[in-house]
């Protein structure tokens, strides 16, 4: 009896011991983080900083520390305790406030798993509206129904780009409709519903452009009805002038405040007085001229711009005069119209029309009297600094010498009675 007794505590003790190891063998093992990576190498101040994890999780602390530029010296905690989750996303706004280079590390309560140098870079964040109908950058106004895009640069991506009328109002907004050309370059053409700024009303408007990091910039702008009420006082004048019958005549076309790329007008006039010989453009460009009987119709295009905001001479337009002393004709401009580079067209505020009038044969100057001015124009054109002129030809012999210089001084001294 006493042995069996003994057995039994025998087996007794030999399955409490066998329990406890069982026991033993059911407690786990303590896990923890075997490494972190740091996934960005830079970001813009206030974006998320990402951390993946490996392992289970325990209590870690993720720390930087500025190394360069306005960073240096800087050291701010970004996150400590026990993730719930192995890839952590990291608030930095109002956190990291110094731009530079930042030691970010990773660790747990005796050892370093993880680091990696990010640099940290401030904001940037720039809008302009474009007038593309105008070929205008960076416009504060523009004309309704003109083609305009927003574009700018933004090194954290763009939340939304939206337009507020007056009344605080949404006119336009753009998030998904944003596009991006190439580094921190976007623009917008329409918004997320189709709507474009062509479509704004006459009015004053206000650009909102917001980033990904809370940045925020504002621009107001002006939607105009016509651009020609920007172009004040535009005058097209033609000049007058007397010649002696033979003369060749130049006729200048002059404006006055006005800025343009193309010129179409058409001069009329008596073709008993005065007969078209030719036409020049003064500012370059081309010029193009159609012609017939008492009237010249003239084209004038310069793609670069004609900019005569001070009374500018733009043509020369050549006649030879044909009429017979006391005759006049007027010079009239009909059907003036200028356009600029974005097609718009616009006609000038005031015309002044030009004239001329025949003189005496050897009245150059239209004093109407042979005088010692008209002697100096002969001699200019004898040594060639002024251009022939068959009004000169006093003996006829088809050239202009010192023949025809000598007789018309010595008309002015009495002794010939004609030219």
């Amino acid at each position: 009896m006493e042995g069996t007794k003994r057995i039994l505590s025998i087996v007794m003790a030999a399955v409490m011991v066998l329990s406890v190891f069982a026991g033993l063998a059911v407690i786990p093992a303590k896990a923890y983080y075997t490494g972190a990576t740091v996934l960005n190498d830079s970001i813009v101040m206030g974006e998320k900083l990402h951390v993946q994890l490996t392992g289970a999780a325990e209590a870690i602390t993720v720390k930087a520390v500025g190394v360069s530029g306005d960073a240096e010296g800087q050291v701010v905690i970004l996150y400590s305790g026990t993730p719930s989750d192995n890839e952590l996303q990291l608030a930095t706004k109002d956190i990291i406030t110094k731009s530079g280079e930042y030691n970010v590390t990773v660790t747990n309560s005796t050892s370093l798993l993880g680091y990696r140098v990010v640099a940290v870079s401030e904001p940037v964040l720039t809008a302009k509206l474009n007038d593309a109908t105008a070929n205008k950058d960076d416009v504060s106004s523009f004309i309704k129904g003109h083609t305009v895009y927003i574009n700018g640069t933004s090194n954290a991506g763009i939340e939304y780009v939206r337009v507020y009328d007056s009344n605080n109002v949404i006119k336009f907004e753009a998030k998904t409709s944003v596009n991006y050309s190439g580094g921190i370059n976007y623009w917008v053409l329409a918004d997320d519903s189709g709507r474009t700024l062509s479509g704004l009303g006459k009015g004053t408007y206000t650009l909102e452009v917001k980033d990904k990091v809370g940045t925020k910039i504002t621009k107001t702008f002006e939607v105009v009805e016509d651009e020609t009420n920007n172009i004040p006082n535009v005058v097209l004048s033609l000049s007058s002038d007397a010649k002696p019958k033979n003369s060749t005549v130049m006729i200048f076309v002059s404006t006055t405040n006005a800025e343009f790329h193309g010129l179409n007008l058409t001069l009329t006039f008596d073709s008993s007085v005065i007969s078209f010989i030719n036409v020049a453009s003064l500012v370059g460009g081309n010029i193009y001229n159609s012609s017939s009987e008492g009237r010249v119709s003239v084209v004038l295009v310069n793609t670069d711009g004609i900019n005569a905001l001070n009374e500018t001479k733009i043509i020369e337009i050549k006649f030879k005069v044909i009429g017979e002393p006391g005759d006049f004709t007027w010079l009239n401009v009909t059907g003036a119209e200028f356009a600029l580079r974005s097609e718009q067209l616009f006609s000038p505020d005031e015309i002044r029309n030009g004239s001329v009038r025949v003189t005496m044969k050897g009245d150059f100057n239209g004093n109407d009297r042979i005088d010692i001015g008209d002697i100096v124009h002969v001699a200019f054109i004898v040594v060639g600094k002024l251009p022939s002129d068959e009004a000169a030809d006093f003996n006829g012999n088809e050239e202009v010498d010192i023949g025809d210089l000598a007789k018309i001084a010595y008309y002015l001294l009495g002794k010939v009675d004609e030219l």
